[in-house]
């Protein structure tokens, strides 16, 4: 069982958690879970419970990733979401399906890869490409993970989850 939730450190304050951090009785306490979460974690062992908390990250610009010559970021090094969409390992092998096509066509023998460097003939495209593929996704993640923390979510309806949320 994982349980993720909000992060309510301040920044430059270190908090050290460890693998069965949610299961012990204080973190489960300063938690509000609705039913039947604390049910279920009460009956659960807590070996089998890890808990971490839950970072939103602005989205990396194309300057920041082009700072380094020879290496990239892909999955959720450079684009980190919360699970509520159900992206993030999706959006992580369209990344490495589309860096491994951009190495194999950038890199053939007989380009230039070599004299004009990987940036400039594999990453700098790649990366532009993944970043408009995934910020929409990134920019809906946290409004997703709030919604899926708040009392709408808990009302019974005929309309898909998320409806009468998103209109407002």
């Amino acid at each position: 069982m994982a349980v993720e939730f909000s992060n309510e450190r301040k920044r430059g304050k270190k908090v050290k958690y460890s693998r069965s951090f949610c299961a012990q009785k204080k973190a489960c306490r300063r938690t509000q879970w609705h039913d039947p979460i604390p049910q279920i974690l009460e009956a659960t062992d807590e070996t089998q419970v890890l808990g971490y908390p839950v970072y939103d990250r602005k989205l990396y610009h194309l300057e920041l990733l082009g700072k380094g010559d020879q290496i990239t970021l892909i999955g959720d090094a450079a684009h980190p979401m919360s699970i509520f969409k159900g992206q993030g390992a999706n959006q992580a092998l369209l990344d490495a399906l589309g860096l491994a096509r951009a190495i194999s066509k950038g890199c053939r023998s007989g380009s230039q890869w070599r004299s004009i460097g990987i940036r400039a003939s594999v990453l700098n495209a790649i990366e532009s490409a993944m970043l408009e593929r995934t910020a929409s996704k990134v920019n809906d993640s946290a409004p997703a993970a709030q919604f899926f923390h708040s009392e709408i979510v808990l009302q019974e309806n005929e309309k898909p989850s998320g409806t009468d949320y998103k209109k407002k």
